[in-house]
Order: structure tokens, then sequence, then C-alpha cells
């Protein structure tokens, strides 16, 4: 199945539309496996979004589910009401890490492009995910649940967006010692995390410290015109209040944590 991507390491791109497999022999695999109990199946490429046929077969198939890896640079506004209507297809889309990272092996504004699809497809209600492969570069960048090993410097700074819960929570696991913190998802739905960890060299840190910020915003990254542009900026009339409620909670006892409530429940 071709690709419109050249990413490094990968050869899809070279393959043509004539390569493909024939629209009835896919049929015929989705059919013989029905008749032996399989419903699930994997979708991969090349780039499935490119195959004629994709959302003809997915509708043929409808009592079957789909899971698509795919480079996420066709998934616009239509094709996610598409995917929404169908109800049977879980795009996951690649990423290598982050824009830098992403954009390297994959083109620039392939991150772009990839961030609009996840938009759209929130959107319209449609499940999604995502696929990175762990290499030795970027192991410890996807890794976020564990802070950095002791000895290789970095400074990292993520926006995280598209929360389900308002809570977040750090926890020595060697102490069974926490700090969690509850907010409102409705006001704050993003949150903008850092770590330095000795390899921030300039003022105030100068590669001597370990500091992590967990800061909540109420828009999509720290520059007023991006927001404005992305349409997370949020407006407040002259004389107009928000009123909202945080929360902070210490716990013992836990290695990890599943959930924080503002009743204080920590799980």
């Amino acid at each position: 199945m071709i690709c419109d991507l050249k990413c490094f390491g990968c050869y899809a791109w070279q393959y043509s539309k004539k390569n493909d497999l024939p629209h009835d022999v896919c049929d015929r695999i989705i059919e013989e496996a029905n008749a032996i109990g399989i419903y699930f199946f994997v979708i991969t490429g090349g780039e499935p979004f490119m195959w004629d046929y994709l959302f003809e077969f997915l509708e043929k198939h409808n009592d079957s589910f789909f899971q698509i890896y795919t480079n996420g640079q066709h998934i616009d506004e239509e094709v996610a009401k598409k995917l929404a209507k169908l109800g049977n297809a879980v795009p996951c889309i690649s990423l290598e890490g982050f824009k830098d990272a992403t954009d390297a092996r994959r083109g620039e504004g392939a991150w772009d492009r990839i961030m609009n699809a996840y938009d759209v497809l929130r959107k319209h209600g449609v499940i999604y995910g995502f696929s990175i492969t762990a290499t030795s570069k970027n192991n410890e960048l996807i890794e976020l649940s564990r802070m950095p090993k002791a000895g290789k410097p970095c400074f990292d700074s993520y926006y995280l967006r598209g929360l389900k819960e308002g809570w977040f929570a750090l926890t020595n696991t060697l102490l069974k010692l926490g700090i969690g913190f509850c907010f409102e998802l409705d006001v704050f739905p993003y949150i903008t995390y850092w770590q330095a960890c000795n390899g921030n060299l300039g003022y105030p840190w100068y590669g001597r410290t370990y500091n992590i910020s967990v800061e909540l915003w109420n828009s999509y990254t720290d520059r007023i015109r991006t927001a404005k542009a992305n349409g997370t900026i949020r407006h407040i009339a002259a004389g107009e209040t928000i009123a909202t409620s945080f929360k902070a909670i210490v716990y013992t006892g836990l290695e990890s944590v599943k959930q924080i409530s503002f009743d204080e429940e920590v799980k």
C-alpha cells in the first residue's frame, strides 16, 4: 500500500497503488475471518487513508471493528465526520514523540497536521490513539510517567490537552509519599508540564536542580497569537468574573494513583 510520506527507515513510499490487494480479495479475507468468529482487524500500510475503497470497505463490513494505523495527514473534517458516522474504526496516528522529533522523521508540517487530525476527531466524538516506536533517542521523551534517570540532564516542556479528568499526581515510589492536585476542567482544560533535571543552564536553575512544574491553562500554548489562531483563547468581558476551585492533597502508602477527587479520595 502506497504512502505519501518518506519517513527515514521506511520503504512504503516506494509502492504504487497497483501493488494494493484487489478490493474483492480484501472483502473475502474479512468474510472468511467472520465465518470462524473473527471480528477485530488491524489495517496497516503504507497509508490506509489513501486506499480508494477504505470507506466503502468499512461500511460494507460494519459488523467488524478496525484499528487503522495511519500517518494522520489525510484526516480532515470530512474524514472525521465519516468515521463518526461509521463507528467501527479507530485511527492510531504514528508519532515519534513531539513536534521536532516527528517532523524530523516524517517531514516538516507533519506534526501540525496530526494535531489538526486529533482536533477534528475529538470534535466529532471519534475514538483515536497514537503509535510510537520507542528508540534509544526517544524512550525517555515519550515516558512521562517516570522521572528521567539521574546523570542525564534534560529540560522538557509539554502541553497536555484532551484531558478527561481534572487532576494530577506526583509520587515518590520509594517513600510511598505523594502530592496531588484537583482542578476544574471546564476552566482549565490544558496543562503545561515542564521538568528541569539538571538540564536548564539558565537563570535561576544553572543546571543544578531537579524541578517539576504543573501549570494550569485555559488556552493551548502560552502565546496569545497562537491561542487565538487555534481557537482556544478565552475572552473575559469587562466586569465579568470566573470562579473556580483548586485543591492540593498529600497522600501516603501508594506507589501509583489512578484518580483523585475533590472530596480528597485518592485511589
